[in-house]
């Protein structure tokens, strides 16, 4: 893309900006919102996962991972893959499930618990919560979508995502 072609698609991006969000405050970018549209530099990142281990797509029965698509559950960094955990529902969790995870504390463990959030055993909950890492306990779609913002961020990050295929039984 030549100058112009960014120069353009930065105006068009602008403008969606100012009607998608109208109460978004420009003056934290150094301009008035009437003249939101006159910005002259915005500098737009594509994140890409050439490198890195990033999501693709997800449902009920599988999560996709740079376009592989894995139906069972699976434990996620950017730079590895434990492609077959062996952990079916967050109620069966325990606490040597996470030992990959364990060898290279990330900064913070996703638990993507299926299509629910549901949180695992008691006394398995307070044992991680021990553990270096921050934990955050979700319904694997949002840790999904949480992964890949984190990975962005370059932070240092790792998702067990437990796939739930009984749900396509249903």
């Amino acid at each position: 893309m030549d100058t112009d072609q960014h120069g353009s698609f930065l105006i068009e991006a602008r403008s969606v900006l100012i009607r998608v969000y109208p109460w978004l405050d420009f003056s934290s970018f150094g301009v008035a919102r009437s003249h939101a549209s006159q910005v002259a530099h915005m500098q737009i990142t594509q994140i890409t996962g050439e490198d890195q281990n990033m999501i693709t797509g997800y449902g009920h029965d599988h999560v996709a991972v740079n376009g592989v698509r894995y139906t069972t559950s699976l434990i996620l960094r950017p730079d590895g893959i434990l492609p077959s955990w062996p952990v079916a529902e967050a109620p069966g969790l325990q606490t040597g499930d996470l030992s990959w995870v364990r060898e290279n504390p990330p900064e913070i463990l996703l638990l993507g618990t299926g299509v629910q959030q549901v949180f695992p055993p008691r006394a398995v909950w307070r044992e991680l919560r021990l553990e270096p890492w921050g934990i955050e306990i979700m319904d694997t779609a949002a840790a999904c979508r949480t992964y890949n913002l984190i990975v962005a961020e370059g932070r240092t990050v790792a998702a067990a995502l437990i796939v739930d295929n009984r749900t396509a039984e249903s």
